[in-house]
């Protein structure tokens, strides 16, 4: 198969030669994309990574123009990573992939080229949105770690509102280390699965010292866009924690958790701006919850449909096959 990169590609920091290339052969056995992000620990080794027995599955998000048609020409050469829900046709799968959830579908277990892998697609229009306005904060959350023109320019928005938010829930002086931590763990902020099955070291598994230069690296425009409200001191981050301080980055909140706090608090962003430092961290990780609650569960919920989906359809198939 002709091998293709997507107009955009996002190779994560701190990656080797030969791992890029594995990347990119990964990205080029599918049909066209407009962009792909790898993450996760597959991608981005970890701090529990020596203890694994065998690879970590490589996760991806691929952006596509049009779904219907993006899932037709997949389904048509990598029909088998479906799991059978490709029998309803690929005009089914990009309706419970655009109008379940948080707007991406997800394929997981897929051998490819000596690998497992996982990929999510989402259309472009759905992903540009998830990053500017945390819709969801499903993709967005996932492309905050190291592990992106139009999507370029909407995930910068997107790292600016993690170190906005980082920073609102972070006191007044800390270790860099920290913030990267409460950034890497703003997507699990409220997530259920991380109360079952998940490691709960898993956020600090994600910063190891490695990972640590990644961020530092990654978050760099984003910090000298707010050099006026926080300098990086050695290994130390120091903010102003004022009232100024702290309506300046309310304000640069992302559309829907500004919405979610004025409702939960009662509250405009202005008049919150003036409360304790800790009443606004409280207001700020209530509302990032809420977000992650309801992303992670609808995402699980389209999950079991499809689940039950391809179950109804093997039993469809069954009776018609005995009725021959």
């Amino acid at each position: 198969m002709a091998q293709r990169e997507p107009a955009e590609w996002e190779v994560p920091l701190g990656l080797g030669e030969e791992d890029r290339q594995q990347l990119r052969r990964i990205i080029g056995a599918f049909p066209k994309l407009t962009f792909a992000a790898g993450y996760g620990s597959g991608v981005v080794p970890q701090a529990d990574a020596t203890k694994l027995t065998k690879k970590p599955m490589k996760d991806f998000i691929f952006a596509v123009e049009d779904s219907r048609r993006w899932h037709e020409a997949n389904i048509a050469t990598n029909g088998g990573h479906y799991s059978g829900v490709a029998w309803l046709g690929s005009s089914v799968v990009a309706r419970l992939q655009e109008d379940v959830g948080a707007s991406i579908y997800y394929n997981t277990h897929v051998q490819l080229l000596d690998e497992t892998i996982k990929y999510g697609v989402i259309s472009s229009k759905h992903l540009i949105s998830d990053l500017v306005n945390w819709d969801t904060l499903y993709v967005s959350g996932r492309m905050q770690k190291p592990g992106s023109d139009e999507i370029m320019s909407a995930n910068q928005a997107n790292l600016e509102s993690a170190l906005s938010s980082a920073l609102l829930l972070a006191p007044a002086q800390l270790p860099q280390r920290q913030l990267w931590e409460t950034i890497a763990g703003l997507s699990y902020t409220g997530d259920f699965r991380m109360q079952f099955g998940e490691n709960p070291n898993k956020v600090k598994n994600i910063v190891t010292d490695k990972n640590a230069e990644a961020f530092r690296l990654m978050y760099r425009h984003s910090c000298d866009k707010l050099q006026h409200l926080l300098r990086l001191e050695d290994d130390t981050v120091v903010q102003d924690t004022s009232r100024a301080a702290r309506q300046d980055l309310l304000l640069r909140l992302p559309a829907r958790l500004k919405a979610n706090v004025e409702r939960q608090t009662g509250q405009s962003l202005v008049d919150l701006s003036g409360a304790p430092v800790q009443t606004i961290a409280s207001a700020v990780a209530s509302g990032i919850s809420t977000l992650v609650k309801s992303s992670s569960r609808s995402q699980s919920l389209k999950a079991g449909l499809v689940k039950t989906i391809v179950y109804s359809a093997n039993k469809i198939a069954k009776m018609r096959n005995a009725t021959k």
